[in-house]
């Protein structure tokens, strides 16, 4: 999951792409995981054990390990030896299954491991949760943004109807399985034609469509989530590393707030359809809310053409 880092970050203005493609952002010539990398762990917990291989290393550099997601499973993290990593997993007190994410680092690599752990009895003590509240995540306690979502950003001071400025172009990457869901993530980049980058308006959404094609079978109804499940839209949220992640917008030109940006919004809830007009185009419907509760709307119709970034 190299791809949760996007190379788009709120000190920086790379800041465009929450959903790289697998070749761009993960190279795999020197870190290699040899242990699974999605584990069952019981409600008990246990000791997980990850296990890798270091290929041409370099000196001086060490593996390293942040949690991504799920602090409040997360006992502690060793490194007994070289090439193994044992991450002990609390007990889940709490009536539903969880979630975390561990990232294993090496130089400018990055691999993610997911432990789901299985529900409880739900007899929570109150007190060793690691003060995470879910807050706007309805209570669901797979919440990949660690409690994120309540630090989602947006300069918004008013409702926004997105609308080109010039002649657009869409366009639609596809991710394979980046949120383990089982199903084909999508990331529909909506953008203006004269620089194809990301200047002036750009919308981008980050959708998880029913089905496992690769071919641009992204057409449905999606709910904005932080949750990721099929028909869902990941709400936007900044990383611990400052990067941006799931669906957002923001405008270029003159912003001081962000290096070169004029403005900019997470979407946390709200809708995206995308329907299949069977002409060789696309509607792209987007009713959606920032962190401030401005509404962030689209009707777009035209052709979706296939990008590998």
């Amino acid at each position: 999951m190299g791809r949760f880092y996007s190379l788009i970050t709120l000190a920086v203005v790379t800041l465009f792409a929450a959903c790289e493609s697998a070749e761009e952002q993960t190279p795999t010539n020197r870190l290699n995981i040899t242990s699974s990398n999605m584990v069952e762990v019981a409600a008990e917990g246990e000791i997980v054990a990850i296990t890798y291989s270091i290929n041409n290393p370099i000196a001086g550099v060490d593996v390293t390990t942040n949690i991504v997601e799920g602090k409040e499973a997360i006992e502690k993290i060793t490194t007994p030896t070289t090439g193994v990593i044992l991450v002990e997993v609390k007990t889940n007190t709490t009536a539903s299954k969880r979630m975390a994410i561990i990232n294993v680092n090496y130089d400018k690599e990055s691999a993610s491991i997911v432990i789901n752990q299985a529900a409880g009895s739900g007899n929570n003590d109150g007190g060793n949760d690691g003060g995470n509240d879910d807050g706007n995540d309805d209570g669901n306690q797979n919440d990949p943004t660690d409690g994120q979502e309540k630090e989602a950003k947006t300069t918004l001071t008013g409702d926004l109807v997105f609308t080109f400025t010039d002649t657009p172009v869409v366009k639609w990457v596809y991710e394979g399985d980046w949120w383990q869901t089982g199903y084909s993530n999508y990331t529909i980049k909506l953008m203006n034609k004269p620089t194809e980058t990301f200047t002036s308006h750009y919308l981008q959404l980050d959708i998880i469509a029913d089905n496992t094609s690769n071919d641009g079978d992204f057409d449905g109804k999606y709910t904005i989530a932080y949750t990721p499940n099929k028909n869902v839209a990941m709400a936007g949220f900044v990383d611990n590393q400052s990067h941006t992640i799931g669906c957002w917008y923001c405008e270029y030109g003159g912003g001081s707030d962000v290096v070169g940006l004029k403005g900019y919004a997470m979407l946390i809830k709200g809708s995206v359809e995308i329907t299949n007009n069977g002409n060789g185009t696309h509607t792209v419907k987007v009713d959606a809310y920032d962190c401030n509760d401005n509404r962030i709307t689209c009707d777009w119709s035209g052709e979706i053409v296939e990008s590998s970034f």
